[in-house]
């Protein structure tokens, strides 16, 4: 499980990337909208990367 949400976080940091790459070449509307899509793409690996997280912190105390 941790695996999985580590690669989710990783791929969603590359999704926003990928629209900031995009966001270079468009225009004025498209890049405010890329780049609001990216910040979108940012929380989501936050939040991938706060569940990872408390799953390690639960699987430690489990162990205990």
């Amino acid at each position: 499980m941790e695996c999985v949400m580590e690669n989710d976080a990783a791929h969603f940091r590359e999704y926003a990337a990928e629209c900031r790459r995009l966001a270079e070449r468009a225009s004025e509307k498209d890049k405010t909208v890329l780049m609001e899509i990216a910040s979108a793409w940012i929380a989501c690996a936050q939040e991938a990367e706060r569940k990872q997280q408390s799953a390690t912190r639960t699987n430690k105390a489990a162990l205990m």
